[in-house]
């Protein structure tokens, strides 16, 4: 096998792995931040795959009964000063409804997240009713997820990522392909070079 096709080929693992990296990876610390929830509910954070994002909303669409909506927020984002915790755990809210936990990511990699309500059955408070939820998975370079959305078929918070090549990958990529273009135009000329004898 030539060179050409080695680049093409390691270009081509790279990429794969890349496209299949976790956004928590094994000792990755992170944190989990609820601000303006209601006192004291209680919430599993539980790493999954397979998650079926089809079935959470577009969080600045998720208000009930869209009336007179306030901003109960969930963020998941890289932190710092962790906790260990090896995979599935519970928390809960204080009692100005707010949370925060440092964690460090002692078990598999994480590549999505489901955070269930399960004080109340599983459902929100009535004074919840009127009020927007809004999520995020990180801002800037504390980013872990690019996406996030909620459920309320027993009221659950979603966070994921679609997998994107990075800017390295891509220039992998272009570098390989500019290898394969002057190996033929080389080859094109030797070619061209034996008929002139």
């Amino acid at each position: 096998m030539n060179m050409t096709r080695w680049l093409m080929v390691g270009a081509l693992v790279v990429l794969g792995s890349t496209l299949a990296r976790a956004d928590i990876a094994t000792g990755e610390t992170y944190t989990i931040t609820f601000t303006d929830w209601d006192a004291d509910q209680t919430f599993n954070f539980t790493p999954t795959t397979g998650l079926d994002t089809g079935d959470f909303t577009n969080p600045d669409d998720f208000c009930p009964s869209f009336d007179a909506c306030f901003d109960p927020n969930a963020d998941v984002g890289k932190g710092a000063d962790p906790t260990p915790e090896p995979g599935e755990f519970s928390f809960s809210t204080d009692s100005n409804g707010n949370a925060t936990l440092f964690i460090e990511n002692t078990g598999a990699p994480i590549s999505e997240v489901l955070i269930s309500l399960t004080s109340n059955d599983g459902q929100l408070n009535p004074d919840q009713d009127d009020e927007v939820f809004t999520c995020s998975g990180g801002t800037g370079t504390n980013q872990l997820f690019t996406n996030c959305g909620f459920n309320n078929d027993g009221f659950e918070i979603g966070f994921w990522s679609v997998p994107e090549p990075s800017l390295g990958i891509i220039l992998l990529l272009a570098f390989a392909a500019v290898i394969v273009v002057r190996a033929r135009k080389g080859r094109a000329s030797s070619s061209f070079a034996r008929t002139l004898r």
